[in-house]
């Protein structure tokens, strides 16, 4: 179980609403979405749940440090932390689709016969893990990215990625 520490500036910060830290505990904890539900720990009535996605205001970059922060204390407390980096097209249509444009889809393309296709073209940095009960590795997400057209390259992408990581855990070894 991870351990939600009341006095972390990060937690605080992720979002200007007080509650904001209560609400991300709930969700990540069930006992905390119990209490959370019930109108206690400083939440005021239980449909704040239902307002915490769409009214808050929130930092990415605050949510990803977060997220890493969590996964690297569950996952992989010692050692050396394995990093992934992929680029991946996620299919969304639509004129209305923010920063999605025709790129080249990979999976479906062949070396005679290119398909472009309509979406968004993420950067994602992933933390390999081994699994507790064994199989193959596990990807889990820790930062990502979109690539736009006329925008920084993928490279430049990742490498923006790779610094926050190495910047929010500084005494970790990637």
């Amino acid at each position: 179980m991870i351990k939600w520490k009341e006095d972390d500036p990060l937690a605080r910060s992720i979002s200007q609403d007080n509650c904001t830290p209560n609400l991300v505990y709930g969700l990540a904890n069930e006992e905390g979405f119990d209490r959370m539900m019930a109108g206690t720990n400083n939440v005021p009535d239980p449909f704040m749940a239902h307002r915490f996605f769409p009214d808050a205001r929130w930092s990415m970059v605050k949510l990803w440090q977060l997220l890493a922060k969590i996964l690297i204390q569950t996952f992989c407390r010692h050692g050396i932390i394995t990093l992934v980096l992929d680029d991946t097209l996620f299919h969304r249509s639509g004129r209305k689709v923010e920063g999605a444009a025709y790129w080249r889809d990979a999976i479906r393309s062949a070396k005679k016969n290119i398909v472009y296709t309509w979406g968004l073209n993420l950067v994602v940095l992933i933390m390999q893990i081994q699994p507790p009960w064994g199989g193959e590795h596990l990807g889990l997400t820790i930062n990502m990215r979109l690539h736009r057209k006329n925008g920084p390259t993928l490279m430049e992408l990742a490498m923006e990625m790779l610094n926050e990581v190495c910047q929010w855990m500084p005494k970790r070894q990637f």
